[in-house]
């Protein structure tokens, strides 16, 4: 892993825990209804798909179990708003999806 491929994780890592926080005591309705928790998780992962993009090619292929395109697509979803993104996809991802990806990073950098 290069430096720069872990100065990225490291990041990503951090934009997962931000989402955790920010989505913390959530259920569905109120994550819907809250704007700011919205935005916020929205953001992040925008920023999370934003520095996939920058990951050198080597580490995602050393690293294939995450859906590397998937993330980058969603960040251009969020941010061209392509018909906007729906908010039911938006909480999957946050709930299920995001704190995985914490793990994931953990592992990755062996903290």
């Amino acid at each position: 892993m290069t430096t720069r491929d872990r100065e990225i994780i490291k990041k990503i890592h951090s934009y997962c825990g931000k989402i955790n926080s920010f989505a913390h005591g959530h259920d569905y309705s109120s994550f819907i209804a809250d704007d700011k928790t919205t935005f916020s998780c929205s953001f992040a992962l925008g920023q999370i798909g934003e520095l996939v993009i920058k990951l050198s090619d080597e580490f995602k292929h050393s690293y294939s179990q995450l859906p590397w395109r998937q993330m980058a697509a969603l960040r251009h979803r969020i941010v061209h708003g392509y018909d906007s993104v729906e908010m039911d996809l938006l909480w999957d991802i946050v709930k299920d999806d995001v704190p995985e990806l914490l793990k994931y990073t953990q592992s990755i950098l062996h903290i």
